[in-house]
This record gives C-alpha cells, sequence and structure tokens, in this order.
C-alpha cells in the first residue's frame, strides 16, 4: 500500500517500456509540438530518462507526479520540465502543468 492507501497501478517494468516507447516515437507529419507524461509511481528511483526529442521536434516534455514525487531526474533540461499535482488534480495543479507547457511558446 502507497502512502495514499492506494496500490502501486503499474510495475516499474510496464513503466519503463511506457517511456522507451515514448522515447523510440515519431511523428510522421510533425504535428506534435508538446508531451505531458503523468506518473503514479510512489518513487522515480530506477526510471530510465523520458527524452522523446530525439525522433519528434518537441517544443517541451512536462513530466507530471500524481504522488509529490520529483520526476526532475527523469527529464532533460532545457525542454523537460517536472511538476507535481496532487492524487485529486486540483484547478491550482491543472493550471501548473498548463503554465509549464505554455512557457515553451
Amino acid at each position: 500500500m502507497t502512502p495514499y492507501g492506494t496500490r502501486e497501478l503499474l510495475p516499474k517494468t510496464i513503466t519503463q517500456m511506457a517511456i522507451t516507447k515514448l522515447n523510440e516515437g515519431r511523428d510522421k507529419f510533425h504535428r506534435t509540438n508538446c508531451l505531458i507524461f503523468f506518473s503514479a509511481r510512489n518513487s522515480s528511483s530506477g526510471l530510465i530518462t523520458l527524452n522523446p526529442t530525439k525522433n519528434v521536434n518537441l517544443k517541451v516534455v512536462v513530466a507530471v507526479s500524481l504522488r509529490g514525487i520529483d520526476l526532475s531526474g527523469m527529464i532533460v533540461a532545457p525542454k523537460g520540465v517536472a511538476v507535481n499535482a496532487s492524487l485529486g488534480f486540483t484547478e491550482e495543479d491543472l493550471n501548473a502543468i498548463v503554465r509549464s507547457v505554455l512557457s515553451a511558446f
């Protein structure tokens, strides 16, 4: 059980596979300019770097933690931004994410 009384939703290996797929992704029509990655993990330790900008011309990658953990270690600056949000996902949380996205434009 987590501090929030819920179970971990996905094993780390599934999260790693998702990040790998995002990193390998391509934007065939060149229409993608932003990626927002939500994580409900209890820890960022051992997670691989989220860096899909190798194959896609993204302006910003926002990693959002729904558990209050620091995801800054899994993103690549300057395009990568880490944001904390709550499981309740408040309007304040949404505003922080939107500000992070808009900061790149």
